[in-house]
């Protein structure tokens, strides 16, 4: 029996957008579920979780080792999925994000609450030893009690 290629075309097309439509976000190889910004701040208002967004670009070199480095640490990944919703701003494709929140250098992690209003924003590479220490201070909300650097001293 021969199949039609126009039939293998539609089958290929319908197993490619409903893998798309029926994911919630798309999880890259570093194990964490990313979605857009749109979807990402729509999602914390919802689940009631806080959302951290990573400003990068292709050509940021320690973006790329953020992503390599701390974003594959599996603590770290474990602990957005968790209580997080991750979302993945491309700078140069973002770029009314980068100019609603005046974004000037790369990488850029920034945590919303729930209802969207600002907690905190850290430039620069972070190690994930550090990373972990910074979501634990925004998901416990120690930040309404204390600066970053008191709570990783343990005060």
């Amino acid at each position: 029996m021969k199949i039609p290629k126009k039939s293998i075309g539609l089958v290929f097309l319908f197993f490619f957008f409903s893998s798309v439509w029926i994911s919630p976000g798309f999880a890259d190889s570093d194990g964490i579920n990313w979605y857009s910004y749109d979807e990402g701040m729509a999602l914390g208002e919802k689940e009631g979780k806080k959302v951290f967004v990573f400003f990068t670009a292709e050509w940021c070199a320690y973006c790329t080792k953020m992503k390599k480095e701390t974003f594959t640490d599996p603590s770290v990944s474990a602990y957005l999925n968790e209580n997080f919703i991750s979302v993945l701003a491309d700078y140069d494709m973002e770029s009314t994000l980068v100019t609603k929140y005046n974004i000037r250098g790369l990488p850029l992690s920034y945590f919303f609450s729930e209802s969207g209003d600002s907690i905190i924003q850290r430039p620069g590479y972070i190690p994930s030893e550090k990373f972990i220490h910074m979501l634990r201070f925004v998901h416990t909300e120690s930040y309404k009690k204390m600066s970053l650097e008191k709570f990783a001293e343990g005060k």
